[in-house]
């Protein structure tokens, strides 16, 4: 089966970043979101800011938050299980800071990944977890990291 991906063209992060974020969400129109992270960013508050600003910008959104280092199958099976259940739109990744374990584990889990969300109706994005203020050109639909497309329902 034939797969796109979109690389890297150009990628925007800094100061401020995380404003352009519920601009971004409204003008996709996402409603629900599955924020995914680890423990280390959730217990920091990092998972929080980020949904509220989920949050203001009018999405429900629920934390997964048992993404550990080289993340096991089981992981990717729970997390996308809990997106079937909750129907979400979009994950939001949030990676980074010392005590995390995204963006690590090889290319094949990353891969496997991609395949199980997209068969589900969701998009993937993979990108770089020490630049968190990608995600806002992640959500906004910006060329950033390899995207996997949402295979039609």
């Amino acid at each position: 089966m034939a797969e796109r991906i979109n690389a890297v063209k150009t990628s925007f992060f800094g100061k401020g970043a995380i404003r352009l974020l519920g601009p971004e969400l409204q003008k996709m129109g996402i409603r629900r979101a599955l924020l995914v992270t680890d423990r280390f960013l959730y217990d920091s508050g990092a998972a929080a800011r980020v949904g509220q600003v989920l949050s203001d910008a009018g999405v429900e959104y629920a934390v997964y938050y048992n993404v550990q280092p080289n993340p096991t199958v089981q992981v990717v099976n729970d997390c996308i299980a809990a997106a079937r259940t909750l129907q979400v739109q979009l994950l939001v990744a949030l990676g980074g800071g010392s005590g995390s374990g995204l963006g690590t584990g090889g290319m094949a889990p990353k891969l496997k990944a991609a395949q199980i969300v997209t068969e589900v109706g969701c998009q993937m994005v993979i990108a770089n977890g020490s630049k968190p203020a990608l995600l806002y050109d992640i959500v906004g639909g910006k060329p950033v990291g390899t995207r996997f497309l949402a295979k039609e329902k």
